[in-house]
């Protein structure tokens, strides 16, 4: 312990003196190597004290002292020399060495560091030669079993089946990222209804030699939208590879049909009137179908013909209807008729809407393109958008067009 201290505090002190003959040192063997991570490199060296006698040697990566498990020293008897980091010279060593030094490489594969040697005398002047230590690898391998992109109703609990193979290394650990970010541990089970320990997640056991369609469970975005999910495949060198996914999620229910329907003028045709049930136009007068669901309104004769048609529409037939506005009575915030991918969203539109009821006693206002309508009927539901108004000047040929969704 008290070599090791005034060892330590000499070796702080200035070396700077041209008139101080520093030791000697030389390497003997290559100054540039290439092996696997934590190989031991093994660098022949040759030194001469100076002016005064050497009392350690030193082993520094990238500026910073190795940790002495990683440092040893073959002298020329073949003693070995380990257990810290300077190692102590002694003998008649002190006066002139040809040593070994085993160096242990950095862990992390493909990466390069420079290993500095250096030699101090007992009063703190040193002298240094250094090495550069490259380390290679092959990463791991990861590939996904098909298919890699595909449609999934939200809130699903998906499977997806993974191969990793080993390179250099064990395999270590996998990270999962959804669109970019680290999805939360909870989210994610590993070869069934298994505990992880986060993400990335550790590998155990065999699986650190490899896996074949080892099952990775996910919770799946809830939101609609396409995902891109990645897989990172680390070893313990940390060399690594990936695959990932593309998952859009749609809404999870009964897609829904849909429909291109039309509500003529009733004062031109007396069809009317609209079977929703099946999209035909039915009277809607003289008499009034008992199918309709939605009838027009005519024309008001007070009015001259180039402007007369009413435009407007009312349930029959125990029908009621109600405006769908997005942001308004109930609606969501960027609601759009695109947006009901499923049957069973529907009746929500209705039940949920606390718009007021427009019964068969009263009328919508003035259709116009892009207004949106829920209509129900004896537990059915339909979503109506206005895609066209025709209005004609010289007949009462004006009609409506709506898609619908049911």
């Amino acid at each position: 312990m008290l070599f090791f201290a005034a060892l330590f505090f000499t070796s702080c002190e200035d070396d700077t003196d041209p008139s101080v003959v520093r030791p000697a040192l030389s390497i003997l063997s290559g100054t540039d190597f290439t092996v696997a991570p934590e190989e031991v490199v093994e660098v022949s060296i040759s030194a001469v004290q100076g002016d005064n006698p050497m009392n350690g040697v030193y082993l520094y990566q990238d500026g910073s002292l190795v940790s002495s498990d990683r440092f040893s020293i073959v002298t020329e008897n073949g003693d070995v020399l380990n257990g810290a980091n300077p190692l102590l010279i002694t003998g008649d060593a002190t006066a002139t060495l040809d040593w070994t030094v085993q160096i242990t490489a950095q862990s992390t594969a493909a990466t390069s560091a420079t290993y500095t040697i250096e030699i101090a005398d007992n009063l703190g002047n040193t002298t240094s030669s250094s090495v550069t230590i490259n380390t290679v690898g092959t990463a791991p391998t990861l590939t996904a079993a098909p298919p890699t992109t595909f449609e999934i109703p939200s809130g699903t609990l998906y499977a997806f089946n993974l191969t990793g193979v080993v390179g250099t290394g064990n395999l270590s650990s996998i990270e999962v990222q959804e669109n970019g970010v680290t999805i939360d541990a909870a989210r994610l089970g590993w070869n069934g209804p298994s505990s992880i320990d986060g993400n990335p997640f550790t590998l155990t056991d065999s699986d650190t030699s490899g896996f074949t369609m080892a099952r990775l469970d996910i919770d799946l975005a809830t939101e609609l939208g396409t995902y891109n999910y990645l897989f990172i495949l680390n070893d313990e060198y940390g060399l690594s590879d990936s695959v990932n996914y593309e998952v859009t999620i749609v809404a999870a229910g009964t897609p829904v049909d849909l429909r291109e329907d039309e509500v003529l003028n009733q004062s031109g045709q007396e069809d009317g009137g609209l079977d929703l049930d099946t999209g035909e136009n039915v009277p809607s007068k003289n008499p009034l179908s008992p199918d309709a669901e939605i009838i027009d309104n005519g024309i008001n004769t007070d009015l001259p013909v180039p402007s007369n048609w009413i435009q407007t529409i009312s349930p029959v037939n125990g029908t009621t209807m109600k405006y769908v506005v997005a942001g308004a009575n109930g609606i969501p915030e960027g609601f759009t008729f695109e947006s009901v991918e499923v049957k069973e969203d529907i009746p929500g539109l209705y039940e949920n809407n606390t718009g007021t009821v427009i019964d068969e006693n009263s009328t919508t206002d003035v259709v116009t393109v892009g207004d949106m309508f829920i209509v129900t009927n004896n537990g059915n539901y339909w979503l109506l958008v206005v895609k066209e108004v025709i209005v004609t000047s010289n007949d009462n040929d004006d009609k409506y067009i709506f898609d619908v969704k049911y």
